[in-house]
């Protein structure tokens, strides 16, 4: 959101429009957001790929990221560009990779799950709060670099400072959260 403060506006204003600021987002305000909607295995048999051996039992790690970054399959592949799902003439219609949660028979049971909790999060953030850069003592925005730190498997983005401010809606989410307590 920082790097990408266009991607945040342009949500946000969908969601405003779409929901307005008086509540949080529900799963059933999902298909009414295109915007916002926008692992090991193991080997059964010795197989080969690309004239590769791959042994019985042999644990395979699928490279998601690469996958994810073909550019036969998507134009400008390391660009943040959420539009890149959207249908034309608005998007470019490329495919939303399902990849993420495995493959055929071995596929993430939890996958329904975990993909409706990182889409109500993601909404109810973009909902609450403006993610901006941090302000240096020279008065001028710090824009972090968009360095992804690798650590076997897992990555994530390198630590950075940021300004996250409240929107509107963060009042229906304190009142939420003083109903539970």
């Amino acid at each position: 959101m920082v790097i990408y403060p266009e991607c945040q506006v342009r949500a946000q204003k969908e969601m405003d429009a779409v929901i307005g600021t008086d509540r949080l987002p529900e799963f059933e305000d999902r298909e009414k957001l295109p915007y916002l909607e926008c692992m090991p295995h193991r080997a059964l048999e010795d197989d080969v790929y690309r004239g590769m051996f791959i042994p019985k039992n042999a644990t395979i790690v699928t490279n998601i990221r690469a996958m994810t970054l073909d550019d036969s399959v998507y134009k400008d592949a390391t660009k943040f560009d959420p539009t890149r799902f959207l249908p034309a003439p608005e998007g470019r219609n490329e495919p939303l990779t399902t990849a993420l949660y495995g493959f055929g028979h071995r596929k993430c049971p939890g996958r329904f799950l975990a993909d409706d909790n990182i889409w109500i999060a993601i909404a109810t953030v973009l909902a609450t709060v403006s993610i901006s850069p941090a302000i240096g003592q020279d008065g001028k925005e710090i824009i972090p670099e968009a360095i992804v730190v690798a650590s076997g498997i897992a990555s994530h983005a390198k630590p950075f400072t940021c300004r996250i401010e409240p929107r509107e809606a963060s009042k229906v989410l304190a009142q939420y959260i003083d109903s539970v307590q």
